[in-house]
């Protein structure tokens, strides 16, 4: 079978991941760092995606909303970033959010979100 969380993968360390970098950067500077909210689509996924995240940003990240999301109930396709940004948002600490979901043929959708005070 074709091996999606390493594809993932792949486009996250190459273009698109270092555009997705680039583009953060210069939308809040390299001073803020952000908490990442991925679509639980599976173990492997987001273990993948977390050494992408280590790879580009150089820090650990736990997808710790992600993969609580992934426990609670399964991987309901993209529309299940909902339930991680759901559980993130109540989290007073959060200054900025990168959420990304992926779909069939890895199609990427992300948005960045921030506090407003």
């Amino acid at each position: 079978g074709v091996d999606i969380s390493s594809k993932i993968y792949k486009a996250l360390t190459g273009p698109l991941g270092k555009k997705l970098l680039d583009h953060y950067r210069s939308l809040f500077g390299s001073n803020v760092e952000p908490e990442f909210a991925m679509h639980p689509g599976g173990p492997a996924i987001l273990r993948k995606v977390q050494k992408a995240v280590k790879e580009l940003f150089n820090k650990d990240e736990e997808l710790c909303h992600s993969y609580a999301a992934l426990r609670r109930n399964g991987n309901l396709g993209p529309v299940s970033i909902l339930d991680v940004l759901e559980t993130m948002l109540c989290k007073s600490d959060i200054e900025t959010i990168i959420a990304m979901s992926f779909g069939p043929g890895i199609t990427v959708e992300f948005g960045y979100l921030a506090k407003v005070e």
